[in-house]
């Protein structure tokens, strides 16, 4: 049996070194792939989570809730004031819309929630009050965003039915048609 030279264990030891980096570009390929999975899983979560906390805050404020009905109706029947506040509430929908938007293109698990996030929001400028709104408020989009929005809103086809349609307890009754303000 020959005895083996230091270049054939240089040889060995290249082989084994070489097997190994592979092994650990491997290993890291995979961390990667997980934790790129993690942070999308983690993103969808905390739009889904705004979401919520959106409409928990309409659900826990009655005069919040009941300025959104009259202003559904009839935004002009809103004081200054009241209009300040609902429209809060509603740029606070936009935005969290444009934001998942952004998101949903990235992330497959947005996709289905957004489309439901995107009708909701139609349905709310689908109103009259909420139309009155949304041609005060939509100079805050983006030029893409609001020709997306316009074309939605002007095909009948693609549109949802509004919130007055969707949640008839939205609509107003004859003696609250009549008053004069909340």
């Amino acid at each position: 049996m020959d005895s083996m030279t230091i270049q054939d264990l240089g040889a060995i030891g290249e082989f084994i070194g070489s097997g190994l980096i592979l092994v650990t570009l491997v290993y890291l390929a995979i961390q990667t792939r997980q934790s790129k999975e993690t942070a999308e899983l983690e993103t969808a979560r905390m739009v889904v989570a705004d979401f919520n906390d959106l409409w928990t805050r309409l659900a826990d404020n009655r005069q919040l809730a009941t300025m959104i009905r009259v202003g559904i109706n009839d935004w002009e029947r809103l004081d200054n004031i009241e209009k300040s506040q609902v429209h809060a509430f509603f740029i606070a929908m936009t935005l969290h819309w444009v934001s998942a938007r952004r998101q949903s293109s990235k992330l497959l698990q947005l996709q289905d929630f957004m489309e439901g996030w995107e009708d909701n929001l139609l349905s709310l400028i689908a109103t009259p009050g909420g139309r009155s709104w949304f041609e005060f408020a939509k100079h805050i989009l983006r030029p893409d965003d609001l020709r997306y929005l316009e074309a939605r809103l002007e095909n009948p086809d693609s549109m949802p039915p509004s919130w007055l349609e969707t949640f008839p307890w939205n609509r107003l009754d004859p003696e609250e048609r009549n008053e004069g303000s909340t």
